[in-house]
């Protein structure tokens, strides 16, 4: 399945020092998951993001980026593509 990934900062906490990497993103973490999630292309910018990959459900996408919901409000929405 393909999923569209779409992340936020939820306050200030980013830019805080030692919290995480500072060129940190949860692009990083599926980046990092070897054959579990295709990144298929992701876009980063001012703590906010998308990113477009494509894994067997939502729960590996979830699992993956469960560190950075204390950093970021994430969406994951599922899609088919059109013929």
């Amino acid at each position: 399945m393909k999923f569209l990934l779409k992340w936020r900062p939820k306050d200030d906490r980013l830019s805080g020092v030692g919290t995480i990497p500072p060129n940190g993103a949860p692009i990083d973490e599926i980046a990092d998951t070897g054959s579990a999630i295709k990144l298929l292309g992701h876009w980063c910018e001012d703590g906010r993001g998308t990113a477009i990959v494509e894994a067997q459900d939502a729960e590996t996408v979830y699992e993956r980026t469960l560190a950075w919901h204390r950093y970021v409000d994430l969406d994951l929405c599922d899609f088919a593509e059109e013929d």
